[in-house]
């Protein structure tokens, strides 16, 4: 198995999670751009692509890098942001600014049309809303002291940084009905031959 993140800081955090969960034996890190994989046609069975394809401008190029590396007959899973419904100018702007994504969030038939077009068939699309107590039912995966140490960065954050305060400021200002708009996919589409 192997994991990758284009920031080095993340494949360090990545490095100690296994090492905390004793699976460092069974998972290699690696800094790469999701755009540009470092790995030869056809390598792995499933590849699993989290909240990432979201963030870059690219999206086509991305989910066909994930498509290329895949072998024929597998599958290649993406767990991203959708607008659920049309949402207003000032949403859009609001989402583009809070989160830092630099393109459109796309919606679910963005998505879909961008595995097909990667090669992908047989794609099976699940859709959510944000929902506040399912979210905090997420907690259970982190241990305690990860959860504390979370706090006390952002704490730290919030007090040395001006930045960071007038970050967190910003997001107070949630646009009424945001995350009815804003929701998230689960879509998995299997490898096949294009024929054109």
């Amino acid at each position: 198995m192997v994991g990758v993140d284009i920031r080095e800081a993340m494949i360090a955090r990545a490095n100690e999670r296994a090492q905390k969960e004793g699976v460092e034996n069974q998972i290699e890190f690696r800094i790469a751009d999701a755009k540009d994989l470092p790995f030869v046609d056809a390598l792995f069975d499933a590849v699993i692509c989290e909240s990432v394809a979201t963030f870059v401008e690219d999206k086509q190029r991305l989910v066909n890098e994930c498509a290329r590396v895949t072998r024929l007959g597998g599958y290649v899973g993406l767990n991203e942001e959708i607008w659920i419904q049309t949402p207003s100018a000032q949403m859009v702007e609001y989402a583009k600014r809070t989160w830092a994504i630099q393109s459109d969030i796309p919606t679910a038939d963005d998505w879909v049309r961008i595995l097909g077009i990667a090669g992908l068939r047989d794609i099976t699309v699940k859709t959510y809303e944000f929902s506040a107590r399912r979210e905090a039912t997420q907690l259970k995966r982190y241990h305690l002291s990860d959860i504390f140490r979370m706090l006390y960065r952002t704490l730290l954050l919030y007090v040395k940084n001006p930045a960071f305060r007038e970050y967190m400021r910003e997001r107070r200002k949630i646009p009424r009905d945001l995350f009815s708009h804003l929701g998230y996919g689960i879509f998995v589409g299997r490898r096949q031959k294009i024929t054109r």
